[in-house]
């Protein structure tokens, strides 16, 4: 019985999100990116930034790798091996928010981000650079250049809203409108430095842009499409370039070099139908032990009941081993929209129903937000519980090499 919780529980995970397919400074900008005792982990944010060359300021200095198909970015050492700031160079803004690096709407991030904690973001390159990038400065020192940008802020808001150091030290997603409108005024400061050599940063130039932004209708949004807009805006404002059909296949050539090719077009999916035949990975790195699974679609998905089948691995002395189950079994039925996946390991069943099936994600990787996704199985005290999770085209590097888990 133990077993059966364990497996087939993770088994109707796993399946299931095969058929949804659709960031120590220690100071206040640590917005807490999660990592582990061994690998630090840092988020670029300027909306999220995918394809970045992040590094810190050791010598040598110490090179993060993109988690793929997030805006996060991991080193593989621990946080006290960090040498502050942080430097992100280069990489693709994803403007309208949609997980996706895609023409005419996103464009290229054109200046260097830069950060004494976890969170690269323009407020957080202000600091370092009105630090002249002194290494691990203190959080007193960077306080008291974040204060002085709320304080510029402040005197220029028509609001009675204050801002503080934590509003503007968090993504602008994540923040009040206040604070997206001094993220932005900052950035277009970063910006217009950037391509005007010799040019100095000036407070007086973020007061004004924040006056002239404060001072349009954007409407009554929440504080995601509020994000979306008012950089869309600014993208306008200051007539940067959108990416062109070249810039987006140098960004997939990147990718690709990255992270492997794939042969499933994501922008093709439009149905589970669509999957058919294809291989898909999943990973869950925080289990005990921690396993991946594959899973191998049938050839042919329709209204009938169709075997699925899924080999899991655990992580075991370092290796990879298959675990077995002689009777587990995967069915999944479809009709229209809404299919049905039952798992059976002769005793107790899992049963989930996807109403609704939706596509999203990057050219590479899909991320999953299951909707009306519920997992019950028939136990004792009996429990269910939503399920959210990410599947793969292809093996990660982890799946291929175990050995930095």
């Amino acid at each position: 019985m133990k077993r059966f919780n364990k497996i087939a529980t993770s088994l109707a995970v796993v399946s299931a999100l095969s058929f949804g397919m659709t960031g120590c400074g220690g100071s206040s900008s640590s917005n807490n990116v999660s990592s582990d005792l061994d690998h630090y982990v840092a988020m670029v944010s300027r909306g999220d930034v995918y394809g970045s060359e992040v590094k810190d300021s050791a010598t040598p200095a110490h090179k993060a790798v993109e988690i793929e198909g997030t805006n996060k970015y991991e080193f593989n050492v621990p946080a006290g091996d960090i040498v502050f700031p942080l430097i992100a160079t280069g990489g693709y803004i994803d403007v309208d928010g949609n997980g996706k690096i895609e023409v005419g709407t996103d464009v290229k991030l054109d200046v260097d981000l830069k950060s004494y904690s976890d969170t690269l973001t323009p407020v957080t390159t202000y600091a370092v650079d009105e630090l002249d990038g002194k290494l691990n400065a203190t959080s007193t020192e960077i306080d008291a250049k974040l204060q002085e940008l709320a304080d510029a802020i402040n005197e220029a808001s028509e609001t009675s809203v204050d801002v503080t150091i934590s509003d503007l030290v968090k993504p602008a997603s994540e923040t009040t409108v206040e604070a997206q409108l001094a993220i932005n005024s900052v950035y277009a400061e970063l910006h217009e430095n950037s391509n005007n050599a010799g040019g100095s940063f000036s407070l007086d130039d973020v007061k004004a842009t924040f006056d002239d932004l404060e001072a349009k209708d954007f409407g009554s949004l929440s504080t995601k499409e509020m994000s979306v807009k008012i950089e869309e805006t600014l993208v306008t404002d200051l007539k940067i370039d959108t990416l062109s059909a070249d810039d987006i296949d140098a960004y997939k050539s990147k990718m690709e070099d990255l992270f492997g090719d794939t042969s499933l077009d994501l922008d093709s999916l439009t149905s589970v139908s669509d999957l058919q035949g294809k291989t898909l990975y999943t990973i869950d790195k925080d289990a005990t032990p921690a396993t991946y699974s594959k899973i191998e679609l049938a050839d042919s998905l329709d209204s009938s009941s169709t075997k699925l089948k899924t080999t899991t691995y655990e992580l075991n002395d370092g290796e990879w081993k298959e675990v077995t189950d002689s009777d587990l079994a995967a069915t999944a039925t479809l009709n229209g929209s809404e299919l049905t996946l039952l798992i059976n390991d002769g005793e107790q069943e899992i049963k989930n129903v996807i109403d609704e099936i939706s596509l999203t994600g990057s050219a590479l990787k899909t991320d999953l937000s299951l909707k009306d996704l519920t997992s019950q199985v028939s136990m004792d005290a009996g429990f269910s519980a939503e399920v959210e999770g990410e599947i793969y085209l292809e093996m990660t590097a982890d799946m291929k090499n175990p050995s930095n888990i």
